[in-house]
């Protein structure tokens, strides 16, 4: 468990939401090999991090975030659409 400040919460919270992430989440359903985007732990390595921080900027993407949260934010919409 990574301990964290609230608005970190929020802004996932808010990202869940927005049209940008939930065509990303879309984009990502098929992935098979989650391993190569994840620690062992299940959170999101850098590169996805990274990554998908960049994507949502280039989408237009306008909430403010920290590194993680489009990545945070792509892992439990995926999580909560599987089977």
């Amino acid at each position: 468990m990574a301990i964290e400040a609230a608005h970190y919460q929020e802004t996932r919270d808010a990202l869940i939401k927005d049209p940008v992430i939930q065509a990303m989440a879309e984009d990502m359903e098929g992935v098979l090999d989650w391993d190569s985007y994840l620690h062992a732990s299940g959170r999101p390595n850098f590169n996805f991090m990274l990554g998908a921080l960049k994507e949502y900027k280039r989408r237009g993407g306008t909430i403010q975030t920290h590194i993680g949260g489009p990545a945070e934010s792509i892992l439990i919409i995926v999580k909560e659409s599987a089977p």
